[in-house]
């Protein structure tokens, strides 16, 4: 164990390049380097001693983004586009790469196979105009995500000019950390990808219940509440596979002198107004209770016999 600031400061420094000194543990010289990295994130570092070795380990856990500064100039930066972010723990007791987030392309059969896997209570849509994977890390256990774009499901929403995000799954058997900023990331590249496809808008909708972080920080904005329906009808009879529930509907202006919704002086409040459902006017709620009240008819008991 490190026991003094400036025995760990000698180790950083060590760490950052300086020409090697001493080991304050064995006495040879200071030697740390990457030395393999297998799988989408597991990687183990060479060095001197056991006594180094349990110095990086501390510098790796106290220093996450600076960890991985270090293993980009050891190479891991060749291994995957970006290179790492930080060096964090999984959930497991192992130190695991954070590599910078990339988005892909991604086939519509493999998106729709990530949703069947990982999302937690939607099936994949039937529509699509493209999409995109989330990568932290090489290979396909690096894909942590899918964004899936088609047109509109409500059609009385304009079917040229608007593109909705129908599904946006992330893996949650994964630490958190490693997902960190990924939904913002893929609602902020599904924008400019429709952009680019010569969309005007795009929208997607939440549960009422759900925050809506990531939209907000790619800049989405809320424009409505909608009510939950069944997609079960007398023309066409279907089973309900989820709760039926409002949602609230998010969008994004991609074009100049477009339909834009006005930005809210504060987006909490309008929020908290979508949330809390609508109430009718007492008169016509006494309507609809006459309206629904079922006729009663007092009989005898010698009537039904």
């Amino acid at each position: 164990m490190i026991s003094t600031a400036a025995e760990l400061e000698a180790i950083w420094g060590a760490l950052g390049g300086e020409e090697a000194q001493a080991c304050l543990f064995c006495g040879q010289p200071e030697h740390a380097e990457l030395h393999e990295v297998w799988g989408p994130r597991e990687f183990m570092v060479d060095t001197c001693c056991e006594g180094m070795h349990q110095a990086v380990v501390e510098f790796l856990n106290e220093d996450p983004k600076g960890a991985a500064r270090w293993l980009n100039e050891q190479g891991l930066a060749a291994i995957s586009t970006g290179g790492a972010r930080r060096i964090i723990d999984d959930g497991c007791g192992h130190l695991v790469i954070d590599w910078n987030l990339q988005m892909v392309s991604v086939e519509q059969r493999d998106a729709k196979a990530f949703v069947r896997a990982h999302h937690r209570h939607c099936p994949p849509p039937a529509g699509w105009k493209f999409g995109g994977a989330i990568r932290n890390g090489p290979g396909d256990d690096g894909v942590i995500g899918v964004v899936m774009v088609g047109r509109p499901v409500a059609k009385a929403i304009n079917q040229t000019k608007v593109m909705e995000v129908n599904r946006l799954c992330i893996r949650e058997d994964i630490a958190d950390g490693l997902q960190w900023n990924a939904c913002s990331l893929a609602y902020g590249w599904a924008a400019r990808e429709a952009k680019r496809r010569g969309a005007h808008r795009i929208i997607t909708y939440t549960l009422v219940t759900e925050p809506g972080t990531s939209l907000r920080a790619a800049g989405w904005i809320p424009e409505a509440r909608v009510r939950g329906r069944s997609w079960n009808t007398p023309s066409r009879p279907r089973e309900d596979r989820m709760e039926i529930v409002d949602k609230i509907r998010w969008s994004r202006t991609l074009v100049r002198g477009g339909p834009e919704t006005p930005l809210p002086v504060d987006i909490d409040s309008l929020l908290e107004k979508f949330r809390t459902p609508r109430r009718r006017a007492p008169a016509a709620e006494d309507a609809a209770t006459k309206k629904k009240a079922p006729q009663v008819t007092e009989v005898t008991s010698g009537a039904m016999g």
